[in-house]
């Protein structure tokens, strides 16, 4: 891209932290947006766009109910067991 002095570059990532279990999950998406930000500040002069896109979550029905479904079928488990599944899922589940 550089030779050719042109070229585009699209990463996915998340637009903003939010908290959940998943923090490896979430600490790779901030890494790699702040590469790809970094990316930038280079690729410009050399007729290179990057951007990052960051979709925010997403509610769907299915989620929904599989959300449901999951809290469901850990309700005959000891609290300590249920508590971190129960932190993923009810925050999302609506």
């Amino acid at each position: 891209m550089y030779e050719r002095k042109w070229g585009r570059i699209v990463g996915i990532s998340l637009a903003e932290a939010f908290p959940s279990p998943a923090y490896a999950y979430n600490v790779a998406k901030a890494a790699r947006t702040q590469t790809l930000l970094l990316m930038r500040d280079k690729a410009w002069k050399h007729g290179v766009t990057v951007n990052v896109i960051g979709p925010g979550p997403v509610q769907l029905v299915e989620a929904r109910e599989l959300a449901h479904a999951v809290l469901a079928s850990i309700a005959h488990l000891p609290e300590a067991y249920r508590q971190p599944i129960e932190m993923f899922y009810l925050e999302g589940a609506g």
